[in-house]
């Protein structure tokens, strides 16, 4: 367990072996091995000891729990709902059933079952849990979506959790006087996009000093919007909601305009070691078939500065941009590009929800945020959908596409 919580999970898998050669009747160790494999991303071995677990020691709310999480990572999400049932019926406390409510809702989004996904996403609002919830003083209740008054929308999660869900802060709008306290890099970029949203860019911080200028009746996280404003598919607006600075994107077209051809942004690298950053990021020599579009420049729309940088000359990197701590400086260069090209990463939800052009290259078991089957439902996307593990089909066939655009445009020129 020392092992685990040091993040050393090789070692620990190592030292659980070791546990259930001496003891093979340890249903805990069972458990916890796969769990090192879990942390390791090893998601068919982490199964086959939850399921050795089961075998040792019965049935169990840990192992199944554990199970149904390993399915949904796989990309089960059928057995995941099935496994649900059974993990639901071993529950033997009241955390049990929140752990087992939020993993299962992660497969109902995915797969587009939005009320119930949503009802069972709440479960995930808990210390130390994928959904932070924010203290204010005095203590605030839960929104409970009730008309009149002001209420504080606090932003969660990631910078791309955030642009996605702010598609609901003018449905909020109509019923409440909305304050949101969010990343201080979208607060300019959220305050020109939804006309009288008073912003505040003090998530990270404890110190909330605007509360002096408002009396809020409730809060509630942006992730929970949905719950109110998109329980069904005609819920979505299908159409963008984000409004870059004007004055940032002119200056993005002036720096776009030195370079020749199609302006196309490419965005190559996401997540991070514990979030799957492995499948979710290509080499340049994987995009190569993109890199070799004609009549394109190429623009690059990471974000961590030099260390992506490449000498490649069809790339040009633009950190005044790209590397602002105003991220809707990055959207403004965003907006003014012909398309985005990009992995399942925040770039992918803004620049969709600027409405440019953005095609995403989805892996084969994406999280919840990436439908397994139909459109985009909160905006257009274009989502490249990989088939197993192998990159080069996907990203040929978009680079077909690509360059029949171009000779389609010339063609009505």
């Amino acid at each position: 367990q020392c092992y685990l919580r040091m993040e050393r999970n090789g070692l620990a898998a190592n030292m659980f072996k070791r546990i259930v050669d001496i003891d093979p009747l340890n249903h805990s160790a069972y458990n916890n091995l796969g769990h090192s494999y879990h942390e390791m991303q090893k998601y068919h071995e982490a199964s086959r000891w939850f399921v050795e677990a089961l075998k040792v020691g019965g049935y169990r709310f840990a192992p199944l729990g554990n199970l149904l999480l390993m399915h949904l990572n796989l990309g089960d999400t059928e057995m995941s709902k099935r496994l649900f049932r059974l993990a639901r019926w071993h529950c033997e406390t009241p955390q049990d059933v929140q752990d087992c409510l939020g993993n299962v809702s992660l497969a109902l989004l995915a797969t587009r079952e939005w009320g119930m996904g949503w009802d069972a996403y709440e479960s995930l609002i808990r210390p130390n849990k994928l959904r932070k919830e924010i203290k204010y003083e005095p203590d605030l209740p839960m929104w409970d979506g009730s008309p009149g008054g002001e209420v504080v929308v606090y932003g969660e999660q990631g910078i791309g959790d955030e642009l996605l869900f702010a598609s609901c802060l003018s449905d909020a709008q109509k019923q409440v006087r909305v304050i949101y306290d969010g990343d201080p890099r979208l607060a300019g970029l959220l305050r020109r996009s939804f006309p009288g949203l008073s912003v505040y860019g003090t998530r990270p911080s404890r110190d909330k000093p605007w509360l002096k200028d408002h009396a809020p009746k409730a809060k509630i996280g942006i992730g929970s919007l949905p719950k109110l404003y998109r329980r069904d598919e005609a819920n979505f607006p299908g159409r963008p909601y984000l409004v870059p600075d004007p004055e940032k994107r002119a200056m993005a077209r002036a720096l776009l305009d030195q370079w020749p051809g199609r302006k196309i942004g490419l965005a190559w690298t996401g997540g991070s070691k514990s979030t799957r950053m492995d499948d979710r990021s290509l080499t340049l020599e994987q995009l190569e078939p993109i890199l070799n579009i004609p009549n394109a420049t190429f623009i690059s729309l990471a974000y961590n500065g030099d260390y992506y940088a490449s000498p490649d000359q069809r790339i040009k990197h633009v950190p005044i941009f790209t590397q602002s701590k105003d991220y809707g400086d990055t959207l403004a260069l965003a907006a003014e590009l012909d398309a985005v090209v990009t992995v399942t990463t925040a770039i992918a939800l803004g620049s969709g929800a600027v409405g440019t052009p953005t095609h995403v290259l989805v892996p084969d078991f994406p999280t919840w945020h990436w439908p397994r089957t139909g459109e985009f439902p909160w905006f257009p996307l274009t989502l490249h959908r990989r088939q197993g593990k192998d990159w080069e089909p996907v990203i040929r066939q978009l680079a077909d596409s690509l360059a029949g655009g171009e000779t389609q445009a010339k063609a009505a020129q």
